[in-house]
């Protein structure tokens, strides 16, 4: 037996060999039991899989099976969202920023020259104001929470803001929320028309090409923005055009470094006719409001959104103050409604310009698209659907009449751009104007 059993220990490996304890049958002094046989904790493999002796491998084989089930579905779930459109906080932030950074932020100088030192208090005050009212706004789409289940803000019941407007006046008052909105995001689209010509005319100021060749040339840019349905995808587009307009505000502040010799600070603490005219650019320069259920309604995690608008708009300020302060105390009075025109003429100002008009092009898509989603939650009957279910997609009718009626509202937006760049030739427009 003994010569069996050491012909068994050479042949097997060693850790599937069982370990004997030496106790004694029986203690001499109490009749206590020898301990079982067992096996030492050591890992091996067999058959492809890994076990381990002394420990349950059925449990260990399932919680790994868990693990990965549970890394599957979370992908299945990224995956899930990014076919639908949703929108990441990240992405969220860069269409809140384009809102709040955009470039209505070009009049920030011309505000703070004109309103002074109180002027630069007030970006602080309506920072923190439109910050607190957008996310009131969202919590409004909202029913109290009355189980665990459905977060802090519970569950949502409103998905516009016009049917905010039915709860308080019902009809009347959605209407007029709806056609606030659509006039607001109308004219957005207008002056982002405007813009985009008017910074590309000043740009190629000496080639013999008109204002309205510009305007045509800039509709003709744009339109192929109005034919994205998903937020995510726009939301690309608002952060080139963030970081467009934020190389503009570098060179602004760059420039009044180099002449940080010239800084006066003897601005006034305010001005009674200057301060209301600062007060009106600062308070659009952060309106974000009309844009902000569509954004919430599209972000994969909603319940970020209050961190999302408390990140951006503390950056906007923080911004805002930096740059309009120091573009003051370089230009002083002669600072101008368009920063722009303040640089020396040549490189920086050329490159301000296109910059600013590339900022335009990135910006259009998303005014547009919510009006698109506005007219489309309106469900009229005279209009088609504006973007397909996930359910029931757009047929190939409905997708020849969507898309024709978006370029010939892109042709609407041209001829009222030019007929407003007509009546006022010779004048620079901004959206802070």
């Amino acid at each position: 037996m003994d010569r069996f059993t050491g012909v068994l220990q050479a042949v097997l490996p060693k850790s599937l060999t069982r370990q004997k304890k030496t106790n004694p049958p029986y203690d001499q002094y109490s009749h206590v039991p020898k301990e079982e046989e067992s096996f030492t904790e050591e890992d091996f493999e067999f058959g492809g899989k890994a076990y381990t002796l002394g420990v349950d491998n059925d449990d260990k084989t399932e919680e790994q099976t868990n693990e990965k089930e549970g890394a599957k579905e979370e992908r299945e779930e990224i995956d899930i969202n990014e076919k639908k459109g949703k929108t990441s906080s990240l992405q969220a932030a860069w269409n809140i920023s384009n809102l709040i950074q955009g470039t209505g932020t070009l009049g920030i100088p011309y505000a703070v020259s004109k309103g002074g030192y109180l002027s630069l208090a007030a970006i602080v005050l309506i920072a923190v104001v439109t910050n607190y009212t957008g996310k009131l706004i969202v919590r409004c789409l909202y029913d109290a929470p009355v189980a665990p289940d459905q977060g802090e803000k519970g569950r949502r019941i409103r998905k516009s803001y016009a049917e905010l407007g039915h709860s308080c006046w019902k009809r009347n008052g959605a209407l007029l929320v709806c056609g606030a909105q659509v006039l607001q995001t109308t004219c957005a689209c207008i002056l982002y028309v405007l813009l985009v010509a008017d910074f590309f005319n000043d740009v190629y100021e000496k080639r013999p090409i008109s204002l309205t060749a510009w305007t045509v040339l800039a509709g003709l840019l744009l339109l192929p923005s109005v034919f994205i349905n998903q937020l995510s995808r726009i939301s690309w587009l608002s952060m080139f055009s963030v970081f467009a307009l934020f190389v503009v505000f570098v060179t602004v502040m760059g420039y009044g470094l180099t002449q940080r010799h010239t800084w006066s600070v003897h601005m006034p603490l305010s001005t009674l006719e200057g301060f209301p005219v600062a007060w009106g650019i600062i308070l659009f320069s952060f309106v974000s409001h009309p844009y902000l259920p569509g954004i919430e309604e599209n972000m994969a995690s909603p319940e970020s959104f209050d961190s999302v608008m408390n990140y951006s708009s503390c950056i906007s300020a923080i911004t805002k103050v930096a740059y309009g302060f120091i573009a003051v105390l370089t230009f002083k009075d002669s600072t101008k409604q368009e920063i722009s025109e303040n640089l020396p003429p040549g490189v920086l100002e050329n490159s301000a310009n296109a910059l600013l008009g590339l900022n335009g092009l990135f910006s259009f898509a998303l005014p547009s698209f919510t009006l698109f989603n506005i007219l489309n939650k309106m469900k009229l009957s005279c209009l088609p659907r504006c973007f397909p279910d996930d359910d029931n997609p757009l047929s190939r009718l409905e997708k020849f009449q969507v898309y024709t009626l978006r370029m010939l509202f892109v042709g609407v937006t041209v001829l009222i751009a030019i007929a407003i760049s007509r009546e006022n030739s010779g004048i620079k427009i901004a959206i802070n104007t």
